[in-house]
């Protein structure tokens, strides 16, 4: 069971690191807009 959740809690890690990179750019461009 640990090792499952282990699992799905990397799959999100990978995920998060991947959009907050993208978010970051976004919000500051949309910032730059304002």
């Amino acid at each position: 069971l640990y090792e499952k959740y282990h699992f799905v809690n990397a799959q999100y890690i990978d995920i998060f690191n991947i959009l907050v990179p993208l978010y970051k750019e976004h919000y500051s461009e949309y910032c730059k807009k304002e």
